[in-house]
């Protein structure tokens, strides 16, 4: 299940986010901060979501706004969960809210670039 993040998810996420980095990256970050500033951000926006299954939490990311156009600003997936769909799931769902918003590329030269960069116009994405 997808839903809205809420500040109690921080915690959870910050995890996540750190796992990621050490896994991929292999540095040291401090969890405290991270949390601090996902309460922050939860608190200011409302564009973060998670992905919760078993009442566990095993992926987030957030969205934003770029002029007219809506755009995934993160995604992370523990990487225990990976290569499990999570991923894509929390991608369909950020589609679905720029289609609900009607928040898609209207530049004919980008959606150009998109296209050749293998993403898809219209419902097949």
């Amino acid at each position: 299940m997808i839903r809205k993040a809420i500040i109690n998810d921080c915690p959870r996420m910050a995890e996540i986010h750190i796992f990621g980095w050490r896994c991929a990256y292999t540095v040291n970050i401090h969890t405290e901060k991270f949390i601090e500033l996902l309460n922050n951000e939860i608190g200011n926006k409302d564009n973060t979501y998670v992905y919760e299954n078993d009442t566990i939490i095993k992926g987030f990311m957030t969205t934003g706004d770029c002029r007219d156009d809506g755009k995934l600003e993160g995604i992370y997936v523990d990487p225990i969960f990976q290569r499990q769909h999570r991923g894509t799931e929390l991608v369909k769902n950020c589609i679905e809210e720029a289609k609900s918003k009607n928040k898609f590329e209207k530049n004919k030269r980008s959606i150009s670039f998109y296209e050749k960069m293998y993403f898809r116009k219209g419902n097949k994405t």
